[in-house]
């Protein structure tokens, strides 16, 4: 499992059931490959009492999502997601392959003790 933090983004793996939008639970639902902002981690003896919640680690809500407030044992609580519907962002390094579409002619040096073999005709 993944450790949630706020400022990291993740990424929506699973789509949600549009049952869950109310006018007293969410308003806005992620959608599958969004990505979004933590802003704020619930842990999971924090957030209780709702079958919906399921058994995650740990509860999210997002700088781009924005839900109203629920009542909750006498509380008013932005409505939060189940992390493991989500996974963090990978960011991947493609400066090397950049490099080589600006550049296509130049030749990529690998290891000094490489040597080509001419093919000969039998």
């Amino acid at each position: 499992m993944w450790n949630a933090k706020p400022g990291m983004q993740v990424v929506c793996i699973k789509e949600f059931d549009n049952s869950l939008v109310s006018k007293n639970t969410f308003k806005i639902l992620p959608a599958v490959n969004q990505i979004l902002t933590i802003r704020k981690v619930f842990s999971k003896e924090s957030v209780t009492g709702s079958d919906l919640l399921g058994d995650a680690s740990c509860f999210l809500v997002f700088h781009e999502i924005q839900n109203p407030k629920i009542p909750y044992e006498g509380k008013y609580h932005e409505a939060c997601f189940n992390s493991d519907l989500f996974r963090p962002v990978k960011k991947t390094d493609i400066s090397s392959l950049i490099a080589i579409a600006q550049n296509p002619k130049k030749s990529i040096k690998g290891p000094k003790d490489i040597k080509r073999k001419k093919l000969v005709d039998a």
